[in-house]
Order: C-alpha cells, then sequence, then structure tokens
C-alpha cells in the first residue's frame, strides 16, 4: 500500500515513468499478494501508466489479464475502470465508435468517493468519444454539466482533466480562444498541484525502510509467542493445547484455517514431500448472500466444507478454508492426474448435491483450479499457479475443473 501511494503522487504530479516504476515492484511480488481486489487495482494503476505513456501493446495484453481477474473480485468501481481504460485505449487505436459503445457499458453504484471519482471520468471520456465522432456539441455539454459536479467533488486533478477536456472540445470546434483559456486554467491547477506534492522527499531510502518493515513485524511476533510460551505453566497445558486447537481450526466449518496451513507448508518444504494444491470457490456465491442471506450463505458454506472433509478424509489429503467462500486441498505425494480425478469428483458430488432444502430452487456449483508443487518452489508461487488456474475456470464459465 505505501509502494502504491508512492506511485499514486507521481501519477498525481505527472511523472507516468516514475510511477510505472513504482508499480513494476509490486509486479514482481504479484504471486504473494493474496487480496485479489488489491492485486487488480495495482494492475488498474499500471494500465492507466501505460496508457498515458501511448504504450498501446502493453495495455492491450494487461487489460485481457485485468478482465479475468475481475471475474473474481466482482467489484462494480472496479469493472467499471477497466471498461473506462479499454475505452481510451479504443480511442488511441482511431476507434472512436467502439470506444463510444465500451464506455456506455460502465455501470456502478453511486455513494462513496470512488464512485463519485469514476462517475467524473466516465463523464469525461464520453465527451472526449462525442468529440471524436462529429458530436462536439453534445461534447461541451457533457463536459459544462461534469463541471458542477467536480467542483463539489474538490478534486484538483480531476479540475484539471477537465480543463484539459474543454480546451481539447474547443480547439476541435475551431474556438482557439476558449481553448487556450481552458488549456492556462489546467496549467494553473498543475503548477499549484505540483507545490502541494512532496515528491522530492521519495526516494531509494525510503524504499529501503519498507523492505525492512515484514522482517521487523515477524520478530516482533515471534518474541511475543516465546514470552507467552515461557509463561505458561505445567498447569496450564491441557488449556493451552485447546487454545492451539481453536487457533487452527475455522469456527464455522471445523476446517483447518490459514494459520495452520502456513504451518502444515513449511513442514512440507522441511521434508521436501511432494503435493498437489488444489483452489475450490464456490460460484456467485456473493449472490447468495445479497438475494437470500448471509445466514443461508453460511450454511451453503457449512455444507461445501461438510461435503470436503468427507470426501478427502480418507484420501491423505488436507482441507483448509483459506477465507469466505475459498477452499483449499493439499494432497501429498499425488500425482496430477489424481488431484484432477479427485477434483472431478467432488465437483461432481456438490453439483450433485440436493440444495433444494437450503437454496430453493437455485443449485450450487463450485470452480476448481490445480496445480503440482515443483522443487525448490516456495509454496506462494504454487498457490499463485493454482488460483490462474481458479481463474480460467471461472472465464471459461465455472462449475468445472482446470490445472495449471
Amino acid at each position: 500500500m505505501a509502494v502504491l501511494g508512492m506511485g499514486n503522487l507521481c501519477d498525481a504530479y505527472g511523472d507516468h515513468n516514475r510511477a510505472l516504476r513504482y508499480y513494476q515492484k509490486i509486479d514482481s511480488i504479484d504471486h504473494a499478494i493474496s487480496s485479489r481486489s488489491l492485486r487488480l487495482r495495482y494492475k488498474l494503476y499500471m494500465l492507466s501508466c501505460y496508457i498515458e505513456l501511448n504504450r498501446a501493446a502493453a495495455a492491450n495484453d494487461l487489460i485481457r489479464e485485468c478482465e479475468e481477474l475481475s471475474i473474481l473480485v466482482s467489484d462494480k468501481i472496479l469493472t467499471g475502470q477497466i471498461l473506462l481504460y479499454q475505452s481510451k485505449l479504443y480511442r488511441m487505436q482511431k476507434k472512436p465508435e467502439e470506444a463510444l459503445q465500451t464506455i456506455g457499458n460502465v455501470q456502478y453504484s453511486a455513494g462513496n468517493i470512488h464512485s463519485d471519482w469514476l462517475s467524473n471520468m466516465v463523464r469525461l471520456e464520453l465527451a472526449h468519444c462525442l468529440s471524436e465522432t462529429g458530436r462536439s456539441h453534445i461534447a461541451q455539454l457533457v463536459l459544462h454539466s461534469a463541471d458542477k459536479r467536480i467542483k463539489g467533488h474538490s478534486s484538483p486533478i480531476l479540475a484539471k482533466r477537465l480543463s484539459d477536456s474543454l480546451s481539447d472540445i474547443y480547439q476541435a470546434q475551431g474556438n482557439f480562444k476558449k481553448a487556450l483559456s481552458y488549456q492556462k486554467t489546467g496549467y494553473r491547477i498543475e503548477s499549484d498541484l505540483m507545490k502541494n506534492i512532496p515528491i522530492t522527499e521519495l526516494g531509494a531510502s525510503q524504499l529501503r525502510r519498507l523492505s525492512r518493515f515484514e522482517l521487523q513485524l515477524k520478530l516482533i511476533l515471534s518474541e511475543l509467542e516465546n514470552k507467552e510460551l515461557k509463561e505458561t505453566t505445567e498447569t496450564q497445558k491441557n488449556t493451552v493445547a485447546q487454545l492451539q486447537q481453536d487457533v487452527f481450526t475455522d469456527p464455522l466449518t471445523n476446517l483447518h484455517n490459514r494459520r495452520w496451513l502456513d504451518v502444515k507448508l513449511k513442514d512440507l518444504l522441511l521434508h521436501d514431500t511432494p503435493f498437489a494444491l488444489m483452489v475450490i470457490d464456490i460460484d456467485h456465491f456473493k449472490s447468495i448472500n445479497d438475494e437470500l442471506s448471509h445466514l443461508v450463505g453460511d450454511k451453503a458454506i457449512v455444507n461445501v466444507s461438510h461435503e470436503l472433509s468427507a470426501y478427502f478424509k480418507f484420501r491423505g489429503a488436507s482441507c483448509v478454508r483459506f477465507g469466505g467462500e475459498e477452499f483449499l486441498v493439499i494432497l501429498e505425494k499425488s500425482t496430477l492426474e489424481q488431484a484432477e480425478m479427485h477434483a472431478e469428483n467432488y465437483r461432481e458430488r456438490i453439483f450433485q448435491f440436493k440444495w433444494n432444502d437450503i437454496l430453493g430452487e437455485r443449485g450450487l456449483t463450485v470452480s476448481i483450479g490445480i496445480t503440482l508443487h515443483r522443487e525448490g518452489e516456495n509454496t506462494q508461487r504454487t498457490f499463485y499457479r493454482a488460483d490462474k488456474a481458479l481463474y480460467r475456470a471461472k472465464a471459461n464459465g465455472r462449475n468445472q475443473v482446470c490445472t495449471e
């Protein structure tokens, strides 16, 4: 988040090359980011830089990746940003009609700072599309409508974009006097903005400090754990054992949790144990919560996890609730073919499960991604490849198994 903030400052300052270098630092640890929403956000920042720098080929490659990732994130604001940047790409490629059609597909719910930003950016982009399709007078009306909203938003960056857009529209109409006036306004806003951004304070020393934070945090946590263990007396051992069980168990499903997973993965690496990793995600789970209530959603999760533990109980597998509607299965000393067979059997078991009592007329399915751990590879990379297989299963229509 700190490195993202530094990149955002560079973007606001207009130094998109420098911003891109910050975002690329995050790109190098992409496989270690567990939050899909955060992963999509930084990729969108990179995409914006590519567009600002007129790097169409790189932007086209990245936008496909963003579209695949957005299927799993299910965030209307982020999906709207993808369409916004797709429209800009079409304009860059001299396809204004496709750009206009794309920007018309943006949907979002109003009411927060992110949707306000998106709605204003969509208006500015719509004006450019209208201007480039010969409708500059309508574009002018759209921008003057946006002017009132942006003044209420009090964002200098949006105000600068508005001035630049109005300058472009008036230039297209041949009204060069007004175009120059708005260009001067944009320049004044940019000058004031540059004075208020502490860009010169950012440097390599700050990045070195950031890289040390994670190690320092781990050391502090380790010291606290050691202190707690030393204070434990013989009479408390049974209580501690029960607490450890609680710490490593997900309370809703009674499956292992992420703390247990970290310990298990370290043990597998320590003993060079080969394993297959399976990532399972309930399809369209958000709609179950939204339409039938979170209580019904919890019942669905409990039944999915019960079927998971029942199927894998005698197959030498470990089942983990990774978070929300997502589960992991570790199959030790398994081939990819064996893991794929078990995944397909479990997927079919969930598909055939009698969901009527819980979900009424609607059914429930799962998508599954599988990969094998490779010798010498860290487990974050293994999870990243299994997650990519899950992306593909979702993108291909859900209710299926994909391997990576």
